[in-house]
């Protein structure tokens, strides 16, 4: 027996601007069968750029097979996860840059589904929840959303005639070809509404509260944050091949220049924590036990230079910081972090750059760069102040994660990426952009294409 389709709600190009919508809108199964469903976009005449796409389910009654994208429209595939467990389905995607808009009505991914139990009707509802896991389209990095239209999907008892693998008829036209990719969710901040008239209805289905039974990975395909080049440090978390509450003796630095951060003493190494940040781990940083970590650092001497650091669970306050070093004198030791509970700062012993913000401990992204004009900080984003400093570090002996003297930090840091240049705009929020969503953290400016 076929799955039974009816997409004759589906929004139409005359009903609506942009709408996100599931492709049939009903569909009719037995319990065991697979089928399909697609995700589409109705842009009538309207220019799109990006998409973020985030629907609930009920796992007792469906099981997501997998998704398949369609890259003919937006190609950048910045997030394809899905969870059975939670019930959770997250896909993500952007035009590469230089890239041609996406318009009209366009397919952005076939979800393959499974009946798992009879009901008279359950929902592929779309989620509308910022800041994490909002529903929208873009263009220019505005939102240019209208509207969504939920699937329903209605499964009856299996019989001995019923097909489990069988899916449903699709119209001749639809012949891309797709590669499956698993990466992580981004989701932008604007609240749309739920349905083509603008009045949403939304059945949630399940509490989303347990924990991610398909751990998202980064995508390597679409974009590499060493691709920009003068990448000196790249330190990721999930990069370590270590079970929850490892001590962590080497943090093995993935840009290739081998500056890894180590700690040669037991009871000072910081603990490898599963599931910190979108599923994936971080390195716990305890004050109370003195966890730090030691790097070369001197290869920061006298250049300009961009850092990305990733962090869950801070706990801010004096002298709280990321990174210093063991210099004592003006612009030999670099450091990052909270010289307070609400003043961030990037320092220099002396010449410091301190800026006003707010610790963000469900995740937050920071951005820095030292160029030879001046210095900028960023916290998902959002500029937190900048100044026309042009003094260069001219040593940085000592180089520490997580310890400055007598003072310790408590973090988890998932991330840290250094370069030895100032990046630009566009580089620097391709990288953003490429944490943001593997960590499923909210930027202030939503989606940019990324570099090539």
């Amino acid at each position: 027996m076929q799955p039974i389709n009816e997409a004759q709600n589906a929004p139409t190009l005359a009903t609506c601007s942009v709408c996100i919508y599931i492709e049939p809108t009903i569909t009719t199964a037995t319990v065991g069968q697979e089928f399909t469903v697609d995700l589409m976009v109705a842009a009538n005449s309207d220019l799109v750029d990006a998409v973020d796409a985030f629907l609930d389910f009920n796992p007792a009654y469906l099981q997501v097979m997998g998704i398949i994208p369609d890259t003919a429209a937006l190609s950048t595939i910045l997030a394809n996860s899905f969870d059975n467990t939670a019930g959770r389905i997250s896909y993500c995607v952007g035009k590469q840059l230089g890239g041609a808009d996406a318009t009209g009505t366009f397919r952005l991914a076939t979800i393959r589904l499974k009946a798992m139990t009879p009901t008279a009707e359950t929902i592929l509802a779309f989620a509308f929840q910022p800041p994490l896991r909002n529903t929208d389209a873009f263009y220019g990095g505005s939102s240019v959303f209208n509207s969504a239209t939920n699937g329903k999907v209605t499964i009856g008892a299996a019989t001995s005639t019923s097909t489990p693998t069988a899916t449903p008829t699709r119209t001749p036209t639809r012949t891309p070809t797709r590669t499956p990719t698993r990466t992580p969710t981004r989701a932008p901040t604007v609240a749309p509404t739920n349905t083509p008239t603008r009045t949403p209805t939304r059945t949630p289905t399940r509490t989303p509260t347990v924990a991610p039974t398909n751990t998202p990975t980064p995508t390597s395909t679409a974009w590499d944050p060493a691709s920009i080049g003068d990448l000196q440090l790249w330190l990721k978390a999930d990069a370590l091949p270590l079970n929850d509450n490892a001590p962590v003796e080497t943090w093995t630095d993935s840009s290739g220049a081998a500056h890894h951060a180590t700690q040669s003493i037991a009871s000072y190494r910081p603990t490898f924590k599963t599931n910190i940040l979108n599923g994936l781990p971080a390195i716990r940083f305890v004050a109370a036990e003195g966890d730090y970590l030691d790097y070369d650092g001197s290869w920061l001497a006298n250049t300009p230079f961009t850092i990305f650091l990733v962090d869950a669970n801070t706990i801010p306050g004096s002298s709280k910081y990321y990174l210093a070093g063991t210099g004592a004198l003006a612009n030999t030791n670099l450091i990052v972090g909270w010289r307070t509970t609400g003043t961030f700062t990037l320092a220099q012993y002396n010449n410091d750059l301190n800026v006003a913000a707010t610790n963000q401990p469900g995740g937050q992204v920071w951005s820095i760069v030292r160029s030879t004009t001046g210095r900028e900080i960023w916290q998902n984003g959002t500029s937190k102040g900048s100044d026309t400093n042009t003094t260069l570090l001219t040593s940085n002996p000592g180089a520490r994660i997580g310890r400055f003297g007598i003072n310790y930090t408590n973090t988890d840091i998932a991330e840290i990426l250094i370069y030895t240049k100032a990046l630009t705009t566009a580089e620097r929020q391709a990288v953003e952009n490429y944490l943001a969503s593997k960590y499923n953290i909210n930027l202030s400016y939503g989606f940019v294409a990324m570099v090539p």
